[in-house]
């Protein structure tokens, strides 16, 4: 996949209180290496904006793959398995499945999946998060207006690897009274060192921190 075959990379994560979050990564070998970080608030700002101000601080070049992050309103994120597929089938079976993993879905929804690894009984692992349609139109318009083309738009949980699924992930600009752990989502209870621990050490691990 292209998203993972280029030198460098630049991630903006949109928080529900308007904040944007920046960093640029350049790959060396199997690790990756923080160049530049930044953040922008842009809480009562034009979107198109808050976004321009944010890619201009961390000089995000056209040679680098662009990725943005973001909770949508109304959107819902839920692990499954399936049998091994076609991605057209694949779409399809997940629409279903949803019906039955999510208490209020959407009447119109789109829906963005990753697979992962096999099961021990032959089915795929699939991470899925759905929103709304058209939830998605302010941030093309933005993007329009700015006149920046996005490589992808990602949902941060569809990133997470298969191996951290059972730590106790609490991503605040996501969901702040929930962490996601084993599948589903728990209320947040207790002191924040009881999470984010495996992802933390994976982290620290894979990338390199000594941003400009």
């Amino acid at each position: 996949m292209f998203l993972f075959s280029a030198a460098e990379y630049a991630i903006v994560t949109l928080d529900k209180a308007g904040r944007f979050r920046g960093v640029v990564l350049q790959r060396r070998h199997k690790r990756l290496q923080v160049l530049r970080t930044a953040e922008y608030n842009g809480d009562g700002i034009d979107l198109s904006d808050a976004l321009g101000a944010i890619l201009k601080e961390l000089d995000v070049t056209k040679g680098q793959i662009l990725i943005i992050g973001s909770a949508l309103d109304g959107g819902f994120f839920f692990r499954t398995t399936a049998s091994p597929m076609s991605v057209r089938e694949l779409s399809s079976a997940l629409v279903f499945d949803a019906q039955e993993q999510v208490l209020q879905l959407p009447q119109d929804f789109r829906l963005q999946f990753a697979t992962g690894s096999q099961t021990a009984t032959g089915e795929v692992n699939i991470a899925a998060y759905g929103f709304p349609a058209g939830t998605l139109q302010p941030l093309c318009n933005a993007l329009a207006k700015r006149r920046r083309r996005v490589d992808a738009f990602i949902y941060p949980l569809l990133a997470l690897p298969e191996k951290l699924e059972n730590d106790k992930i609490l991503l605040p600009e996501l969901e702040e009274d929930f962490y996601w752990s084993g599948n589903s989502w728990h209320p947040v209870a207790g002191g924040q060192d009881e999470y984010n621990r495996e992802l933390l050490h994976f982290l620290k691990s894979n990338v390199e921190f000594d941003p400009k």
